[in-house]
């Protein structure tokens, strides 16, 4: 059986709480070989201004380094571990059990948020009070021809997602009623799980703001055709 490693700050006894005034909001990194990039995505998170920000990252048992990087910030990192897993999603449906925040976000290792992004995602919810699927633009990183452009995100969904899932923060209650993400899809369970949503009369809410910087040199970036 393979080793499982974990830590953070959780083990210590140091758990975090919502309140009304500052909700909870968990970012969850799944990440499998990832070391080229992880610590700037993990920093990304860390450096941000909002203070209730529950730090999760989930390691489908990395061979590269990625742990060694995840373990340097193991004293602000909320709670990590280190396992093998049965792919993406997988790993995305264990770290939503893991997570104990009102709004669910994920950050992929090799993006990264851009400042003050997150206390923007919780203006946004605090003004609403939507407990629904909140979405913002993005930049979009074509790191290979060294370009940097905005991507727009669109409730529209008629011809797949029409923002990029790390600019995506979903209300704990939308997983109680919908349910978490569909292993049986490789790249696509997130547009699968926001159809869904939207069908059952989930409110989208869209923040016009850049919040993410998003590589598009990851495994649906390489594949857009296959996510349509």
């Amino acid at each position: 059986m393979a080793s499982i490693m974990e830590g953070g700050q959780r083990l210590r006894g140091v758990i975090k709480s919502t309140t009304p005034a500052e909700p909870l909001l968990s970012v969850i990194t799944v990440v499998y070989n990832g070391a080229t990039h992880i610590e700037r995505a993990i920093k990304s998170v860390l450096n941000q201004d909002y203070v209730n920000i529950e730090y999760i990252v989930v390691d489908g048992g990395s061979s590269d380094g990625t742990v060694e990087k995840i373990q340097v910030h193991d004293d602000k990192i909320d709670y990590w571990v280190s396992r093998p897993d049965k792919g993406i999603y997988d790993a995305m449906n264990k770290g939503i059990a893991f997570s104990k925040g009102e709004l669910i976000g994920f950050l992929n290792s090799d993006d990264y948020y851009e400042p003050g992004s997150i206390k923007q995602v919780i203006a946004a919810y605090l003004n609403t009070s939507v407990r629904g699927i909140y979405f913002g633009n993005s930049y979009v990183l074509q790191e290979d021809l060294n370009l940097r452009y905005i991507s727009a995100g669109k409730a529209s969904l008629w011809r797949g997602l029409g923002f990029k899932h790390q600019a995506m923060f979903v209300h704990r209650d939308i997983h109680d009623q919908i349910g978490m993400y569909s292993t049986d899809y490789k790249i696509a369970s997130d547009f699968d799980f926001v159809l869904n949503a939207a069908l059952k009369g989930v409110k989208l809410v869209h923040i016009d703001k850049n919040l993410v910087n998003y590589s598009n040199m990851g495994v649906s970036g390489v594949n857009q055709i296959a996510t349509l």
